[in-house]
């Protein structure tokens, strides 16, 4: 995996009881103001591909977003909304693919957009560009409401994170807390390490309870904030001697995982950042950002190909699955338990797999322009895969 990430996405997942159809959920990554734990929302995919689209522009794509309408209407009613690889956002029906809404900007976009659910209805969807502007457009993709450029300039900064009436964005050693409303800043934190961030990361938020945006470097520096309209440092820490080499997570107690490319999973204490405990895989290399079931099973996988599953209360292995090459995303897991992860050593043999642990649940789907980048699962169980500058739907 090419990614020197400090942290990836994390924003948002379905409540542990199962969705619920009074609360339609948006997207497995943003869910109201809940955390990603990159659960699956429903089972139900086959591996069929259902369609692919290839976009142009200089870059990949980014990673999709699904936003619900405000009526809680039919599933394709819905809206996938991602970067374009080249200037702006395009706006897709699901499982169908056809484009129904572009908007333009100079900058290239691909990281992914935040659309956080606000009540009955989306409000705002938000975004950022490789070259420090952060956005908010509406919806349906129609209307700007406000374009800024961060103080940093010219940096590759990460996608949004929206928590209330905030949007956190990371660019350069540098947090930027803005509002909602007109992108002015509202407070700025500056990181403790000599990293800078990477533009594929974004910036995971804890549960509602203990509302914190969490911000990491490559280097091994983590920083815990409130994510609040005033600016507080709960904790800074370092892990040192690693690099961070994907998106952190947090569990229901709220204990932070960070993936190392040392093949080292470490887990933080949520009140100080301390070590709590460690996984080693016995593995050289990256690990993945993880991905928490139901069960509380921590799922990761090693530079080797190995795929982990790991109690997170007695933090003994349950087992361990050797997939096919090298993972290039971290996994996602279904209700079932079903693992859904990318794949490959190039586009060669790139490819999406599921696997119980004990087998292979559909066979590798394949044929990729490019490795796989990001991986996102639809309310419906529909799993949509980005690889370099196209998108696979795969029901």
């Amino acid at each position: 995996m090419s990614r020197k990430a400090i942290v990836v996405v994390a924003v948002a997942y379905l409540l542990l009881s199962g969705c619920q159809k009074a609360s339609r959920p948006t997207w497995w990554k943003f869910q109201n103001n809940l955390m990603n734990w990159g659960q699956a929302q429903s089972d139900g995919t086959t591996g069929k591909v259902r369609f692919r689209r290839t976009y142009g522009g200089p870059a990949s794509l980014g990673c999709p977003v699904l936003v619900s309408d405000a009526a809680h209407q039919a599933f394709n009613d819905s809206r996938i909304i991602l970067g374009s690889g080249s200037g702006g956002l395009t706006r897709l029906v699901p499982l169908q693919g056809n484009s129904v809404g572009q908007y333009g900007i100079p900058g290239t976009v691909i990281t992914s957009p935040a659309a956080p659910f606000q009540g009955e209805g989306i409000e705002a969807v938000y975004g950022s560009t490789v070259d420090g502007h952060v956005f908010s457009v509406s919806p349906d993709l129609g209307t700007q409401h406000w374009n800024i450029q961060l103080p940093a300039g010219e940096v590759l900064v990460t996608a949004p994170t929206v928590w209330n009436s905030l949007v956190f964005v990371a660019g350069g050693k540098f947090l930027f807390a803005l509002s909602d409303t007109d992108g002015s800043i509202k407070w700025t934190y500056i990181m403790p390490g000599g990293a800078e961030v990477f533009y594929r990361s974004a910036l995971p938020i804890s549960l509602e309870a203990d509302p914190c945006i969490y911000v990491a470097q490559t280097d091994g520096n983590i920083a815990k904030l409130k994510a609040a309209e005033n600016k507080t440092v709960v904790w800074e820490t370092k892990i040192p001697g690693i690099g961070i080499s994907d998106h952190l997570m947090i569990d229901l107690n709220l204990f932070v995982y960070v993936p190392g490319n040392d093949g080292v999973l470490y887990v933080l204490d949520p009140a100080d950042g301390h070590i709590s405990w460690t996984f080693s895989t016995g593995t050289p290399g990256f690990v993945t950002g993880a991905a928490l079931s139901t069960r509380n099973i921590v799922y990761f996988a090693d530079r080797g190909g190995t795929l982990w599953a790991v109690d997170s209360q007695t933090h003994n292995e349950v087992w361990h699955y050797q997939l096919p090459a090298p993972p290039t995303t971290p996994p996602i897991v279904t209700p079932n338990e079903v693992i859904y992860i990318g794949v490959g050593r190039g586009f060669q043999d790139a490819a999406v797999v599921a696997t119980n642990g004990r087998e292979l649940v559909w066979p590798p789907v394949g044929d990729m322009r490019a490795t796989v980048d990001f991986l996102a699962v639809g309310e419906d169980g529909s799993l949509y895969a980005v690889a370099g500058k196209e998108l696979i739907a795969i029901k």
